[in-house]
């Protein structure tokens, strides 16, 4: 088998947000289609925090290993980086400082190397041989999260943005092959930084569709009598505690004090941790894994008006055949047809778009069923997947002839 390199500046299994579902769903696809896959991941669980200074080894399916690692400097930095709510944003520098061997061995043997975050490349900090390609995964183009953090004043703003495009800047100066999740972002990173477009390749990012267990009607009410719901209207929003996902939960609480009795609106994830206390009888904050809330919802809802790449909120509740309603940003990326495999509604509309489809469970089913196949058609893992190794074996063909 072909040999693939990952680097990431977080542990991704078990996967708990959007850019960790996507990178372990495709991760578990590479075997089949003949590539060797290993992991690198500057592990912050806490279970790693029992074994600092030591690499762990996880065997999460054959010929798919993640390698850990965590030091008590990378601790210390996550630390501070996360009480801001941002990523972990020197992880590269630590890197270049803590020489991680068993990497470096494994990338001079490898026929690839995929990054899956700015943060964990420094120029320098490791070498890789002239035949194989570096390839930058663009989750976001992260300049705008920059942007918005001096718009917001946030602490050491000036400081904090400059680490951020600077990180993101070497990468895609230096990569072979850059790959954006959706092209308004290709365009935003070509323009901010004045680079070519001809080493950037669009590719939406997929999921394992086949996780999702959809509940026959019997299951879901026995579902919705544990969780106490009834039967009330769910209209689910699922977010992880990043600021775009905030907004917009604040935005679900303004809506909230208008809409009908028979909708219950659920706010599921860490996003529902900063909203404690503020549950009332069609607003419910439920911090807990989200995936039963999931299960039993009626409508998904997606009210985002900031952030960068594609919302991988969507693609889940498309795998769970549920209806959808979504800002025209929150679509960003989605390649589908509103009014058809989803509704796009503005935040002054979304009142009106919830009672509409609460009233209609024909059109619920119908949108539902649209999204389903969209996400089988073009948003699964292993999609993603063939078409990265393409790039990869097209630069190599390339390369070859130079």
């Amino acid at each position: 088998m072909k040999k693939l390199v990952s680097i990431t500046p977080y542990a991704t299994f078990p996967p708990k947000m959007g850019g960790q579902v996507v990178i372990d769903a495709m991760n578990r696809e590479f075997p089949a289609l003949g590539w060797q896959i290993d992991q690198f991941s500057m592990g912050i669980r806490k279970s790693d925090l029992a074994s600092i200074g030591r690499t762990k080894k996880f065997e999460l399916a054959d010929s798919y290993t993640e390698w850990r690692r965590t030091e008590l400097i990378t601790v210390a930095a996550f630390s501070v980086f996360s009480t801001l709510n941002l990523g972990f944003l020197n992880a590269g520098k630590l890197l270049a400082k803590r020489k991680w061997m068993n990497l470096q061995t494994h990338i001079s043997n490898s026929q690839a190397v995929l990054f899956e975050s700015p943060w964990c490349y420094e120029p320098g900090a490791l070498k890789y041989p002239e035949t194989v390609p570096l390839v930058y995964m663009a989750h976001n183009a992260e300049f705008q999260f920059a942007e918005l953090y001096r718009e917001q004043r946030k602490p050491f703003a000036n400081s904090v943005a400059g680490l951020i495009e600077r990180s993101e800047y070497q990468i895609l100066r230096d990569a072979d092959v850059v790959v954006p999740i959706t092209s308004q972002d290709a365009d935003a990173l070509s323009a901010k930084y004045d680079l070519s477009k001809s080493k950037m390749h669009v590719i939406p990012r997929g999921i394992n569709l086949d996780r999702f267990s959809i509940l026959s009607e019997h299951e879901k009410c026995d579902l919705r009598d544990k969780l106490g719901v009834g039967n009330q209207i769910v209209a689910l929003f699922v977010g992880s505690a990043h600021g775009p996902n905030l907004e917009a939960a604040e935005s679900l609480i303004k809506i909230s004090d208008f809409v009908s009795d028979k909708v219950l609106i659920i706010v599921s994830g860490r996003a529902a941790q900063h909203f404690k206390g503020q549950n009332r009888n069609n607003l419910w904050f439920m911090p807990e894994a989200p995936q039963p809330y999931l299960q039993i919802a009626d409508i998904a809802l997606n009210p985002v008006t900031t952030g960068s790449g594609l919302n991988i909120k969507m693609l889940e509740y498309f795998g769970l055949e549920l209806p959808c309603i979504t800002t025209t940003f929150g679509a960003r990326g989605i390649e589908g047809e509103p009014g058809e495999d989803y509704l796009i509604s503005e935040l002054d509309e979304f009142l009106g778009a919830i009672e509409m489809l609460a009233n209609n469970l024909e059109l619920r089913m119908y949108i539902g069923k649209n999204a389903r196949r969209l996400a089988e058609k073009k948003y699964s893992a292993r999609v993603t997947a063939q078409k990265v190794l393409e790039l990869i074996e097209d630069w190599q063909r390339d390369h070859s002839k130079k």
